[in-house]
């Protein structure tokens, strides 16, 4: 059994990918932009019906991630307020 089956970390692993060496986990600064993007996505998401729609589509596969970066989305994502996601659940499904 490995380090991280008796509950212990290996010292070249960080604590945080459990058997895992070496530098993939590190974020390079020009993955930077990127991750801030994605956060920016990931906080509109439960309030705003564009950029949730996109992200659900992406995240479940039935869309490309490109839509991700469609202009009405970069827009929302970009220039748009975090909305409040609603208290309530919908009280009819969404439309594709």
């Amino acid at each position: 059994m490995g380090t991280w089956a008796h509950g212990r970390t290996d010292a070249r692993t960080h604590g945080e990918l459990p058997g895992a060496t070496g530098n993939a986990a590190r974020t390079r600064v020009v993955d930077r932009p990127g991750a801030w993007y994605v956060r920016r996505v990931v906080d509109r998401a439960p309030g705003d019906p564009v950029v949730g729609a996109a992200f659900r589509a992406a995240c479940a596969l039935t869309a490309p991630v490109s839509g991700l970066f469609a202009p009405r989305m970069a827009r929302a994502v970009l220039f748009g307020p975090p909305l409040p996601a609603p208290a309530d659940p919908a009280r009819r499904p969404e439309s594709a």
